[in-house]
């Protein structure tokens, strides 16, 4: 640009851990998916995040729409006896900075979680694109299949991946077949080889000033050509 530079970067903005996919929509009624919950749960756990049980409890019950807290989770009573009192947000979360607010959820805690979190506008599971995710990214193929596949070996699955990635989702599980190891259904279904949200971050530099936006691109609304 005269007198500066705009520099725009999209990145995969599904390959994460999608809070909002700990309910179900239930016509309008925000339900906890004990799925999605334990898939948290073993993410926190992988990351050596303290206390993950209840993390992944906590923040389903401050997305739904009841007041019952789940086994080790918190609504508002756990809120309500601070010393500055709030309530739980009873909706989905906006940015994944809310999570801060959750019972257990320390800064430690927040800032190991932040890097593999998202708030995709949707109560759906996030499907991970096996093609345009980085072997530093393991962990989150590890979570979906609990006690079953570690990290290292999610990683040496990444990192098996064809130059030109992989056709069909069938050719990524097929290893592991292989050693006898058969991901469950719900797990299979939450990898794919497309990706359908993207991250898209601008930065513009101009003289002294500076702006940065960020916007979250539905693929699947995109005109065709």
């Amino acid at each position: 640009l005269p007198g500066g530079v705009a520099t725009a970067r999209v990145t995969d903005g599904g390959n994460c851990f999608n809070l909002n996919s700990l309910v179900t929509d239930l016509d309008g009624v925000y339900v906890a998916d004990p799925t999605a919950v334990t898939q948290f749960a073993r993410l926190a756990r992988l990351l050596n995040v303290p206390g993950g049980d209840g993390i992944a409890a906590a923040a389903a019950d401050w997305i739904d729409s009841d007041d019952q807290p789940l086994g080790a989770g918190a609504e508002d009573s756990a809120y309500g006896g601070l010393a500055t009192p709030y309530r739980t947000g009873g909706t989905l979360m906006v940015d994944p900075s809310e999570l801060r607010a959750v019972a257990g959820v320390t800064a430690e805690a927040y800032a190991k979680l932040r890097p593999w979190l998202c708030t995709l506008p949707t109560a759906e599971r996030s499907r991970l694109n096996v093609n345009t995710l980085t072997p530093e990214q393991a962990p989150l193929i590890a979570m979906l299949l609990p006690d079953t596949l570690g990290v290292d070996e999610a990683r040496a699955l990444l990192l098996r991946r064809p130059a030109a990635g992989y056709g069909e989702i069938a050719d990524f599980w097929k290893p592991l077949s292989e050693q006898g190891i058969t991901p469950d259904p719900a797990a299979q279904q939450q990898a794919d080889v497309k990706t359908k949200w993207f991250d898209l971050r601008v930065d513009v530099t101009v003289a002294n000033s500076e702006l940065q936006e960020r916007a979250l691109i539905d693929a699947t609304r995109l005109p065709a050509r």
